[in-house]
């Protein structure tokens, strides 16, 4: 068994713009804490996926850029705060991209 725990976390900075620079605020993060740093273990091989909360978009947006901050640095075993700028996501992609994610609520282990 190759068991591990991992530390996870979001500041509250990340944001959304697009081209008119206009900002989007993330809201919130569904189902797991926000704005503060939390453990996930699991077996070699899982995955997680969170889903942030935005404020809403105007429909006729075709693109987005994803800006995570960079956090404040700390030591844990993989663990890691650099930021992260992903240009030009397409909103109608992301949207078909929905369909391949089966929804589980978090399950606290105690």
């Amino acid at each position: 068994m190759n068991w591990r725990c991992e530390y996870f976390g979001r500041g509250g900075n990340t944001i959304l713009i697009d081209k008119q620079g206009h900002q989007y605020k993330c809201k919130g993060v569904m189902d797991y804490p926000d704005d503060t740093l939390f453990w996930v273990q699991g077996m070699s091989g899982d995955y997680f996926a969170i889903v942030l909360i935005f404020e809403p978009l105007p429909l006729s947006l075709e693109t987005i850029t994803y800006i995570v901050p960079e956090g404040e640095p700390f030591k844990a075993n993989f663990a890691t705060w650099s930021g992260e700028v992903k240009h030009d996501l397409s909103i109608k992609e992301l949207l078909q991209n929905q369909r391949l994610f089966d929804y589980h609520p978090r399950v606290i282990v105690e």
